[in-house]
């Protein structure tokens, strides 16, 4: 490990033990507080009437009491020798408790100008607005990484604010739609920025604010990562996002953690494998009809259609929730060609009632041909109750059971042994924002289209011939040199210039089955030479120069010349680059079209 790195691990370490050990203090102060208050009372009443006695001043216990709590207020304590020791003591320990308090409301007073303070060194943090049960998970999940996180909230009276402290969080408090507030936070020196309010609104507004804030940064854009609940709009925001690119000093993107906990859901469990491993097809019970269990019914639909084993075969999902119907028939609306793949069957049925979790729906003549049950209720003591329920009433039938938790603590850490025990190991929770709000886990298209356009660009170099050592570009994207890296991204951010060139743009890919976007061959010709321009123009301005061969080191290149002087071989490759790129925007989930001239 180097200097830089160790210094980095110390840091992290000393600031965890500084944070435990505030914790600890925070934890035990009251009974501190208690127990001196008890020991001036017993030692000063004990010391007063022994120092009254030897002056025969003997008073009633009334008297002693009430010169025994003047010594809080610093009352009585000036008394003629002889002093004895409990007094003496008594009067050294009664200013701790003034002084303590005075302490805490000065530290109250100051301690909001102090962080600000602190905040105007900070460079490349990371601000998170809205301090719900999402902002909590990732600000935790931030300060685990080393990284320093500010967090807005509007709420100063929100339990989640002292555990976000805790962990190590600056808190400003006021509405993350306000440009001061941001301002103060920092956004324009910030790395990243998180909006996950409850309300899309809300965090639609703040992405607007931010783009006024940093109006005008330079260098990095400030990555901007908006979360929308309504996964339609969510769908049409991120279609917008695309065709604009990076909006001046800001990187915008959308995502929605439902798809995200969807994907996640299939990848962990994989109902398909478990229904190879039961001979039969699949059918998957899906409990609960909100965002997430759309999401799920959604994806694994689109899951199957990409691995179907015989052709025609389609999988089964039964929807349990009072609205099945019209949820069904909504999911049929936005996805086209769902009945092609799915044969899905709404179950209106109230998921609380003891014949659902007996499962008595899911028995036909004492058989049951459910191969995975997915249990996706908000509340996490009803979805917990059900999962377990249904694990015990499939549990003959070795049935996989998963139910949606908020988090990995409380009632879902008492029933992670069960699954293994009482219900013969078919039972598991899924912490929703323990598999969701990490900072890996934010989806970023703008990032997975820089990823993909180098693993094009490694493969057409890798078919011209080159390999690493004749070009150093042409290794994984972990290894990539950041300047290297801050290309690619720049390429995908072109993206959207490019598909207006030739009036096209981009829509959610909700027909699965819709044919591959073509090209056509002058179309191709003039959205290469557009790229080269725009690589020419990126190089200049990063300080490369012409030169053979290629050299990152001294920043060279032979590829530094306007389009008509480019050698066949290089022309070829930037077509290359361009026919696979309507490709990369399916598999970000959106598909090209044209549009039509007037429009």
């Amino acid at each position: 490990m180097n200097v830089a790195g160790e210094r980095k691990t110390w840091r992290r370490g000393s600031g965890q033990r500084l944070r435990q050990l505030g914790r600890v203090l925070n934890r035990c102060q009251w009974q501190l507080v208690v127990a001196i208050a008890l020991a001036v009372t017993v030692l000063g009443y004990l010391g007063f009437r022994e120092h009254l006695s030897a002056l025969s001043a003997d008073r009633s216990f009334t008297s002693t009491l009430y010169l025994t709590l003047q010594l809080f207020v610093l009352g009585s304590g000036a008394v003629s020798l002889p002093i004895p020791w409990e007094l003496d003591l008594a009067r050294f320990l009664a200013p701790v408790l003034p002084a303590y308090a005075t302490a805490k409301v000065l530290g109250r007073i100051f301690f909001e100008q102090f962080h600000e303070l602190r905040l105007r060194a900070f460079r490349d943090h990371v601000v998170i607005c809205g301090l719900g049960r999402r902002g909590l998970a990732l600000a935790k999940a931030f300060l685990d990484q080393g990284l320093r996180v500010v967090a807005i909230e509007a709420d100063g009276a929100s339990a989640l604010v002292a555990e976000a402290r805790a962990a190590g969080a600056i808190i400003l408090f006021g509405r993350s739609t306000s440009a001061e507030v941001l301002r103060r936070a920092g956004v324009d020196r910030a790395a990243q920025l998180v909006a996950v309010h409850d309300e899309d609104g809300d965090n639609a507004e703040i992405a607007i604010r931010v783009s006024e804030t940093v109006k005008g940064r330079t260098g990095r854009p400030l990555i901007c990562q908006v979360h929308i609940v309504d996964p339609l709009l969510c769908n049409l925001l991120r279609e917008r996002q695309v065709v604009a690119g990076r909006t001046g000093s800001v990187l915008i993107e959308f995502y929605n953690t439902y798809e995200s906990a969807a994907r996640a859901l299939l990848d962990e469990s994989d109902p398909f494998r478990s229904a190879e491993l039961r001979g039969q097809p699949p059918h998957l019970l899906v409990a609960g009809a909100g965002r997430l269990g759309q999401a799920l019914v959604a994806n694994a639909a689109r899951d199957w259609r990409a691995r179907r084993g015989a052709p025609g075969v389609k999988l089964r999902i039964t929807l349990a929730d009072p609205r099945a119907g019209r949820v069904a028939s909504s999911l049929r609306h936005r996805y086209p060609r769902l009945d092609e793949y799915c044969e899905l069957i709404p179950l209106e049925v109230d998921v609380r009632s003891a014949a659902f979790q007996r499962g008595d729906p899911l028995h036909h003549e004492g058989r049951c041909d459910i191969t995975a049950v997915y249990v996706c209720l908000s509340d996490d003591s009803l979805s917990l109750f059900t999962g377990l329920a249904l694990a015990r009433s499939l549990q003959s039938h070795r049935i996989p059971v998963v139910a949606r938790v908020a988090e990995e603590t409380g009632l879902a850490t008492l029933v992670q042994g069960l699954h293994t025990a009482d219900v013969g190991g078919t039972f598991s929770p899924f912490a929703f924002f323990d598999r969701t709000c990490g900072p890996q886990l934010l989806p970023s298209s703008q990032e997975a289209l820089a990823r993909a356009i180098h693993e094009t660009y490694v493969a057409c170099r890798r078919e011209q011939g080159q390999d690493e050592k004749a070009n150093p570009a042409i290794r994984p994207w972990q290894d990539l040199p950041d300047d290297l890296r801050q290309s690619n991204y720049e390429q995908a951010q072109h993206t959207g210039s490019k598909l207006r060139a030739i009036s096209c743009a981009v829509t959610s890919l909700l027909d699965w089955d819709a044919p591959p976007f073509a090209l056509f061959g002058e179309e191709v010709e003039l959205l290469a030479r557009m790229e080269h321009e725009r690589f020419l123009q990126e190089r200049k301005a990063a300080g490369w120069r012409l030169g053979h061969p290629k050299d990152l080191a001294r920043k060279r290149s032979p590829a530094l010349v306007p389009w008509d002087q480019l050698s066949e071989e290089e022309r070829e490759f930037n077509r290359c680059l361009i026919r696979q790129l309507p490709n990369h925007l399916v598999r970000e989930g959106f598909q090209v079209y044209r549009v039509p001239s007037g429009q």
